[in-house]
């Protein structure tokens, strides 16, 4: 039988995958195939990458939520793109990005708030869809 508890070393791994189109463009997808596929793309710039997430726990959870909310005038409002932000701080482990000099850039909050935002978000629907966490 599986614990009902989760081990703190349980992960999640998404994976994303970029490409270069013709115009410098940087195209991203959670489908290598349709990826692949696309037309006027630069096919040796295909790169693949893995983001991993701690499996939130009931205590995560609450940590992450507990900033998200606020109380206006009697009613408790959900700020919906600081709960995913704090979504993405709170269980980011790591990630395989590297910069222009092939070296890792840190999974850290200064680094997540400077990704493109489709980017960003990509990575969190993905990561929701294997967590069943939206």
């Amino acid at each position: 039988m599986k614990s009902i508890f989760i081990n703190e070393n349980e992960k999640v791994e998404v994976m994303i995958y970029l490409i270069e189109d013709n115009n410098g463009e940087i195209l991203a997808s959670n489908n290598k195939k349709g990826l692949l596929s696309q037309k006027n793309i630069v096919k040796d710039t295909f790169q693949e990458h893995t983001i991993t997430f701690k499996l939130p726990n009931y205590g995560d959870s609450a940590d992450i939520y507990k900033d998200s909310f606020k109380l206006e005038n009697g009613d408790l409002k959900v700020d919906p793109s600081s709960l995913r932000i704090n979504k993405f701080v709170n269980l980011l482990k790591k990630w395989t990005f590297v910069d222009e000099n092939n070296k890792p850039i840190p999974a850290n909050k200064k680094n997540i708030m400077k990704l493109h935002s489709s980017l960003a978000n990509l990575i969190l629907n993905e990561f929701e869809k294997l967590t069943d966490d939206s």
